[in-house]
């Protein structure tokens, strides 16, 4: 455990500097709702491992990123498989996330349930 770093909730220049080192992004979730963590690490083209739990599915990554729930040795043969894998482009992906689209449904949304009144 000497070489885990457990840093709590990090954001700005922190949370930059740790996906820009980083090899992959591993989510062992059991629970999840919108994985944000994910899609953060997705921004820096890092290759995913995440649990097979819904939330985590309806990102619709490739099969290969996902690893049975509760499974460490799946998860730990997915982590040896990974090791030096290059950079992933996930842009077709992140597109159905962008803040800007989402938060201009949103008001639309708003728009429309305030015209039925």
């Amino acid at each position: 455990m000497d070489n885990v770093i457990l840093t709590g909730f990090l954001s700005g220049e922190e949370l930059h500097s740790i996906f820009s080192q980083a090899d992959t992004f591993v989510l062992p979730s059991f629970s999840e709702g919108l994985p944000i963590a994910l899609l953060e690490a997705m921004s820096f083209s890092l290759p995913a491992i995440v649990s097979d739990i819904p939330a985590n599915k309806a990102v619709h990554l490739p099969e290969q990123c996902y690893f049975k729930c509760g499974d460490s040795q799946d998860l730990a043969n997915m982590l040896i498989a990974g090791i030096n894998q290059s950079l992933v482009s996930y842009a077709e992906y992140l597109k159905y996330y962008d803040w800007n689209l989402i938060s201009e449904q949103t008001f639309d949304v708003y728009q429309q349930a305030i015209m039925k009144k």
